[in-house]
């Protein structure tokens, strides 16, 4: 079962082990982090599917996944005061994950 959700990338010159911060608006505890922009994309899609398959698992139905059209990167920032980020090189991207890689 296929599922697609937005996540925003931000890239952070504060964090340079792991620039990459990624959160999905519509998974409140979805949240996850990425060497490069290859790693980001996997480690998102791998961290929406084990959300998805909990929220599945617990008899819940799934969110329903906001137009990423209406997102922005300033409006869901992480509620980490001194976080910064590069608009430059962060960006909004819907992430694609199989479900049924992550079924028991």
């Amino acid at each position: 079962m296929l599922r697609a959700y937005p996540a925003l990338f931000y890239y952070s010159p504060d964090e340079s082990n792991i620039p990459f911060s990624i959160v999905f608006p519509d998974i409140p505890r979805a949240i996850t982090q990425g060497a490069d922009i290859p790693d980001a994309l996997y480690m998102a899609s791998d961290c929406l599917g084990l959300h998805l398959v909990d929220y599945l698992d617990r008899g819940q139905a799934l969110p329903e996944p906001t137009s990423i059209n209406t997102l922005s990167l300033e409006a869901f920032l992480p509620d980490d005061e001194g976080f910064r980020f590069d608009p430059d090189r962060s960006f909004v991207s819907m992430v694609l994950v199989d479900l049924d890689d992550y079924r028991s």
